[in-house]
């Protein structure tokens, strides 16, 4: 017997009407299911919070992101990711994440604000520029905090066009922060540094001593307008302003610096020596191997006539640097001083050598002059003008054209070479040659930065197919420079004197900025030579942070900038060789290229990298 159900519908109708119903009981569920989803949301939104507060960065991330998978349009907890990310300095994962939250919400000026922040730090600043001036347009003039958000948004326009070496913008942008704050004393000390770019040594002392008004303990504000003094030869108010400089700043470097500076202004013109000797002296306490301060010391023991004391010094500099060329002049001079012609000549001879194998013509010829007037019958000056017009002779054409010397780096399998553009700059030709296989090749400039000096180059010769191997090294970041990370270089410094093999140089990263706070460079410890310009600079993972540019000449420097640089070597950041590279065809794939060296000692490291790294020879 089959049972049949009684429930029928009898008409059209009532199957609508049961449809209906379950609509409604669906619709009613996804309503509470939405308002539970978004409580959820919020919950772990708000504990994100709590977490960043603490600064307990992951586990905010964490959370912010539960908040996303309860609510996928949530641009506040998008956004506070982006914050997480820029709170660990990773700053392409916050680019990605203010972009998503910018594309929920468009009206939120404080994304775009932190999005210029990050494509700032990048080096990207005309990005910046462009998310700065759509905050600016999106503040609410009714905000409480309005005037507080534009005075801060218009400080990073001023450090971005500032960056661009557009000076008139950055001053128009740091003058209308400080209107929204008269006393920003962090605007009132740029906008000191710039008017300083422009020489305009009034108007940069007006504005550091208001920076100082306003934040007495600003240590750099007192160094720099210390500096404007001297350039108006106020040397008593220079000295002033260094003294109160050293109370404030923590920095070694910076005491450094002032320590020179001080140094420099008691020999002269205070003539105050022994005053000169102690700055000089706490200088070397910071740096006891820096051969720059020993022959600063030595030149003031040499002014008040203590020759003994000042080859002591020269000495000890040379026995640091044994190619320090102008140790060894120094050295001369102070035993011709001494009434001791014989070592006078030696060591002027040496410098003579030193200048020569540097290729240095003009300096060579300095020195012959130099020992004519000082020692004219000493039978050296013969030796070593022998030995200048001899080197004239044998050199081969090719070689008597060469104009200059330095180092590059293999990016990928087609010959592709990373190398400083001042090294090319005008030279008709570029060959570049691999000590590790003896072979040599012409090249052609295919990308040039003249402002960050860096060339692209790719070998363009018959000869060449591919290069053999896998390249070791990856690409890092700027934001991932730390300072005191170990740091080595790998090129051909003084390469007529040391050989044509590749050479290994180590330090620290000693600063994260260059001359004035230059955003584009690094300093770094690692002894540099004429020839090593244009190498890359690693971490000790493998990773290029930098391309090396040459040590600056102490006299130059001060001449040209009033500071006087203490074992100062820099590097650019890899980020502005980033740039560069993303314009070439496979530039991704060079750009995501891992290391493959992170884990192995410094030697195995060196040998894995060496076959990779090119003598450049332009001329």
């Amino acid at each position: 017997m089959v049972l049949k159900s009684n429930l029928k519908f009898k008409t059209g109708r009532h199957i609508k009407i049961f449809f209906l119903i379950i609509l409604i009981i669906s619709i009613s569920f996804l309503i509470l299911l939405s308002g539970t989803n978004k409580e959820e949301a919020e919950k772990h939104y708000y504990l994100g919070i709590e977490y960043y507060e603490q600064g307990l960065i992951d586990k905010a991330i964490e959370e912010f992101r539960l908040a996303i998978q309860y609510n996928q349009d949530y641009a506040a907890a998008y956004y506070n990711i982006g914050n997480a990310y820029e709170f660990n300095g990773n700053y392409d994962k916050a680019i990605e994440y203010f972009l998503k939250a910018i594309s929920l919400d468009p009206s939120i000026f404080y994304f775009y604000r932190h999005l210029g922040d990050m494509y700032y730090y990048k080096g990207y600043y005309d990005k910046a520029i462009e998310n700065y001036y759509k905050a600016l347009s999106l503040i609410q003039e009714d905000t409480i905090t309005k005037d507080i958000s534009k005075q801060f948004i218009y400080l990073y326009l001023g450090f971005a066009y500032h960056h661009k070496g557009n000076y008139d913008k950055a001053i128009e942008e740091y003058k209308l922060a400080i209107k929204y704050k008269p006393d920003f004393a962090i605007a009132h000390y740029n906008l000191g540094v710039v008017y300083g770019k422009k020489l305009l040594t009034d108007k940069a002392i007006g504005e550091y001593k208001l920076a100082i008004k306003y934040k007495p303990d600003y240590a750099k504000a007192h160094l720099n307008l210390g500096g404007q003094y001297f350039n108006k030869t106020l040397y008593d108010e220079a000295i002033k302003e260094y003294e109160i400089a050293l109370n404030y700043t923590q920095d070694d470097l910076d005491k450094v610096d002032l320590y020179g500076r001080l140094g420099l202004l008691y020999n002269h013109p205070k003539e105050n020596y022994d005053k000169s000797i102690e700055y000089y002296k706490k200088a070397l306490n910071i740096q006891p191997e820096n051969e720059i301060i020993y022959i600063n010391i030595g030149t003031v023991y040499d002014d008040k006539g203590d020759y003994s004391k000042a080859i002591e010094y020269y000495q000890k500099a040379i026995e640091i640097n044994p190619d320090y060329a102008e140790a060894y002049y120094n050295m001369g001079i102070a035993y011709y001083s001494k009434g001791w012609k014989t070592s006078a000549a030696d060591y002027l001879y040496q410098a003579g050598l030193i200048y020569l194998g540097q290729k240095d013509r003009q300096k060579v010829l300095r020195q012959i002059d130099f020992m004519k007037d000082l020692v004219p019958d000493s039978p050296l000056i013969p030796i070593l003008m022998e030995k200048l017009y001899a080197e004239d002779v044998e050199q081969t054409p090719k070689e008597k054209d060469i104009g200059y010397s330095g180092s590059g780096f293999i990016i990928n399998n087609d010959g592709f070479i990373v190398t400083n553009y001042h090294i090319i700059e005008g030279m008709e030709n570029i060959d570049i040659y691999f000590p590790s296989n003896d072979k040599q090749y012409k090249v052609e400039i295919v990308i040039k930065d003249i402002n960050n000096d860096i060339a692209l180059l790719k070998i363009n010769d018959s000869r060449f197919t591919k290069v053999i191997g896998n390249i070791p090294f990856g690409l890092g970041s700027s934001s991932d420079i730390k300072v005191g990370q170990e740091v080595f270089t790998i090129g051909f410094p003084l390469e007529d004197i040391l050989g044509k093999s590749a050479k290994l140089s180590t330090g620290l990263v000693n600063s994260l900025y260059g001359i004035l706070d230059d955003p584009t460079l690094i300093q770094i410890s690692n002894p540099i030579q004429p020839g090593n310009s244009g190498g890359a600079l690693f971490n000790s993972n493998g990773d290029v942070i930098g391309i090396v540019i040459a040590s600056l000449n102490a006299k130059y420097f001060y001449e040209n900038t009033d500071i006087i640089p203490q074992n100062v070597n820099f590097a650019i950041k890899v980020d502005y060789l980033r740039n560069l590279i993303s314009m070439l065809p496979d530039g991704e794939e060079i750009l995501n290229r891992k290391s493959q060296i992170s884990n192995l000692p410094l030697e195995t490291q060196f040998d894995r990298i060496k076959p990779f790294v090119v003598n450049i020879k332009a001329y």
